[in-house]
């Protein structure tokens, strides 16, 4: 989340556009993404607010919800709660462009934004070979409490199912695939290997911090599709 700030101050400093501006003129539109990052007014009757998840009685909470509820002074608190007010279903947090968290669509928008560095275009083959090597590697995110494993901007195939110590949330896609989980369990990724781009999207929240059975289960499908 911390790396969309960086990212959309760079892309204003660089070519004075917003960063919802430049990711509609530069990424979605050529790709007829049905995807924004600062969403027009105009599209507002679209939207299906999210619902949250409910715990079930008794349900064991993830190393970071415990966390986070436990000491208020923690990082994960205070990245949950300081948000400066902004709310999932508030029509104000759907305009501002928010680098951090602040992308709105649907699932085939989202595999239309995956889709060219699927295929080995939008990007040169140099900048595709960094997307798709790990870069940052962690045994346990100070943030997230798991191993995590990044590129340069993306997400990794990252296989928690054996870990000893902590949570299995995992993310299981292709070693060169890279992509972002969103909160409750949505995901965007391109496998160049097998040219697949994949979005999933979702309105009800699942209590995952990667991927929770509903979405996995979808990327397998389609892994299995191209077998």
């Amino acid at each position: 989340a911390t790396f969309g700030w960086t990212a959309g101050e760079l892309v204003r400093r660089s070519s004075g556009q917003s960063l919802g501006s430049f990711f509609r003129s530069e990424v979605a539109e050529p790709a007829n993404a049905d995807f924004w990052i600062g969403l027009p007014k105009s599209e507002h009757h679209r939207v299906s607010n999210l619902i949250r998840y409910k715990p079930v009685r008794g349900e064991k909470f993830s190393s970071y919800t415990e966390a986070f509820l436990a000491d208020k002074e923690s990082m994960q608190a205070k990245a949950w709660y300081h948000r400066g007010g902004a709310e999932s279903n508030d029509p104000a947090s759907w305009e501002a462009e928010l680098g951090g968290g602040g992308g709105i669509g649907n699932a085939r928008g989202l595999a239309r934004v995956y889709n060219a560095p699927a295929l080995g275009e939008f990007v040169g083959s140099v900048q595709a070979a960094r997307m798709s090597r790990v870069s940052v590697a962690t045994e346990s995110d100070a943030m997230l409490l798991l191993p995590t494993s990044f590129s340069e901007g993306f997400m990794k195939r990252m296989d928690n199912t054996g870990n000893q110590l902590g949570d299995h949330d995992s993310v299981l896609i292709g070693d060169r695939a890279f992509g972002h989980v969103g909160m409750g369990g949505s995901i965007g990724f391109a496998d160049p290997d097998i040219g697949l781009a994949m979005g999933y999207a979702m309105n009800r929240l699942g209590k995952s911090i990667f991927l929770d059975s509903r979405g996995q289960s979808l990327v397998n499908a389609a892994y299995s599709c191209c077998q």
